[in-house]
């Protein structure tokens, strides 16, 4: 079966996606995570120095999401809108979008695969895999475009 496909019924390998089920794969590729809170479905790390955060949401979707924070006056959002627009035409892969609050402005890139038949260890790896590269990938270059760099906030 193809990455992106979704799991057969018949695939006795799928079961029901839980962060549980995405820190055990991210421990399996050695990657050092933390879960949110107490028994929220949530972990995260920082890759390159981009914070990711590893969602289960509704018991359903594994949601991959890069935070990049800015060093930006919240005046220059439009601009960083016309960047995320110009990567979400560009790329297949990652929504992006900027994101203003007390904490300044972030650009925010999230990917999620959708698990309702149920969802295979390989298949929550190579969702894992690409959700890391296109939130970095998406938060660097914008930040390099932008000419600032990403903070951890």
């Amino acid at each position: 079966m193809s990455w992106f496909k979704k799991a057969s019924k018949e695939d006795e390998s799928a079961g029901q996606v839980s962060i549980e089920r995405v820190m055990a794969r991210l421990a399996s590729m050695e990657y050092n995570v933390n879960q949110f809170g107490d028994g929220e479905p949530a972990c995260g790390a920082y890759f390159d120095g981009v914070p990711v955060t590893f969602l289960v949401l509704n018991d359903r979707f594994l949601v991959v999401k890069g935070n990049g924070w800015f060093n930006m006056e919240a005046s220059r959002q439009a601009e960083v809108q016309v960047k995320a627009n110009s990567w979400n035409s560009d790329t297949w892969f990652g929504t992006a979008y900027p994101f203003s609050d007390e904490d300044g402005l972030q650009v925010l890139c999230d990917y999620s695969f959708d698990c309702e038949k149920g969802v295979t260890d390989q298949q929550i790896d190579d969702t894992i895999g690409v959700g890391i590269s296109v939130t970095v990938q998406c938060i660097e270059q914008m930040a390099e475009e932008l000419g600032v760099e990403v903070t951890t906030n």
